[in-house]
């Protein structure tokens, strides 16, 4: 069949995971963490301020804005290991043995925030208006697109990233108005507190 005899509805992109609302949150968590593991999404925030804070060109050429970045980005860490947990602990094959692999890949949440991790999305709320997160977010990646230093850097799946993290932190006050009962999951695990390892 000839691709001009297929009829189509224009202006539409039906396979883009913002499409279809906000209704399936799980599998958008799921979405995220397959294109970015939990592991990548951590380093790819840790690169952004990085480069941000060297970029004197961006919108942190301040003393104050670059503070506040700071604290914004490791408010983020907390927050995408949150909704990891969030993730992983509605999936049925966590509710026995395997809560220590999960307790194990954790760098930035305390104990009581494993435990909690609703909290964590709660506090980030709390801390942050809607609208400062998400101008915070642009600025972060203006500052990558930017960036013109000694590193030689690509900006693969740069975007890409951007309306996740976007999603992610507008999915926090979304379920935060809502007062979600994802946002009350806890980890009935206990153990030993993770090692730092940042």
């Amino acid at each position: 069949m000839n691709n001009d005899d297929i009829i189509r509805t224009r202006f539409q992109k039906p396979y883009h995971y913002l499409i279809k609302g906000n209704k399936d949150v799980l599998n958008k968590l799921r979405a995220f963490f397959i294109n970015f593991q939990l592991h990548i999404c951590r380093e790819e925030l840790i690169r952004w301020q990085r480069l941000a804070l060297a970029n004197d060109q961006s919108a942190y050429d301040e003393a104050y804005m670059r503070e506040d970045m700071m604290d914004f980005v490791d408010a983020l860490l907390k927050l995408a290991e949150a909704f990891w947990l969030v993730y992983e602990l509605n999936k049925p094959r966590y509710r026995t043995k395997r809560m220590c692999l999960l307790y194990n890949k954790i760098y930035y949440l305390c104990e009581e925030e494993i435990k909690k991790p609703g909290k964590v999305v709660l506090r980030f709320c709390k801390l942050f208006r809607r609208s400062y997160a998400v101008i915070e977010l642009m600025d972060l990646l203006d500052a990558v697109v930017t960036y013109t230093g000694v590193k030689k850097e690509t900006h693969r799946n740069v975007v890409l990233f951007y309306q996740y993290l976007k999603w992610l932190v507008c999915l926090a006050y979304r379920l935060e108005k809502k007062q979600d009962k994802l946002l009350d999951t806890g980890m009935p695990f206990k153990g030993s507190k993770p090692i730092n390892k940042h």
